[in-house]
């Protein structure tokens, strides 16, 4: 979340106007991405804004990414003890961990 928002208010906002964020964190460089429509480019950068300059790290928020990044150890474990799951079990815990992300959205 951000500012007054958590998480799913954020989230809301974003896909209410069609915006999308990624980030990629390389040793040197940060590169941030955002995509939107023309006439939503305003409030994007203004979410952007707010999500740099006042975060919030809502307990219940940091708890499902931390489970999300969890989720592909999760997934080998499962996938050593049960060679025979195969893909299946992979497909199973990715589509776990977009939901824990994502709220199930």
């Amino acid at each position: 979340g951000a500012g007054n928002m958590d998480s799913a208010a954020f989230h809301r906002e974003l896909a209410n106007r069609a915006i999308r964020f990624s980030a990629q964190a390389e040793r040197d460089y940060t590169v941030i991405s955002i995509t939107a429509l023309s006439q939503n480019a305003a409030d994007a950068l203004r979410l952007l804004q707010l999500a740099l300059t006042r975060p919030r790290f809502d307990n219940d928020a940091v708890a499902r990414v931390r489970a999300a990044q969890d989720a592909p150890d999760l997934a080998r474990q499962l996938l050593a003890a049960h060679p025979s799951y195969g893909a299946t079990a992979a497909n199973v815990v990715a589509t776990a961990a977009f939901e824990l992300v994502t709220g199930g959205a």
